[in-house]
């Protein structure tokens, strides 16, 4: 076989198993801080009143917004 159709062959299954890789981090650290407050703040949906506000207070204290 050719060596350069081995190098050629090689790069490019190199390529294609690297390109889902390639635009795996598209979310900032704002967006996943904001994701994970979201997320947490869904689970306090069942609460009412205080604990509904205490569980809110601290999914926010969680991630670091205050």
């Amino acid at each position: 076989m050719n060596t350069t159709f081995t190098l050629k062959a090689s790069l490019l299954a190199a390529t294609l198993a690297a390109m889902p890789f390639a635009h795996a981090d598209t979310m900032t650290k704002a967006e996943y801080k904001a994701d994970k407050i979201r997320i947490s703040a869904e689970k306090c949906d069942a609460l009412a009143g205080d604990a509904k506000a205490s569980c809110m207070s601290a999914a926010k204290l969680k991630y670091g917004k205050s």
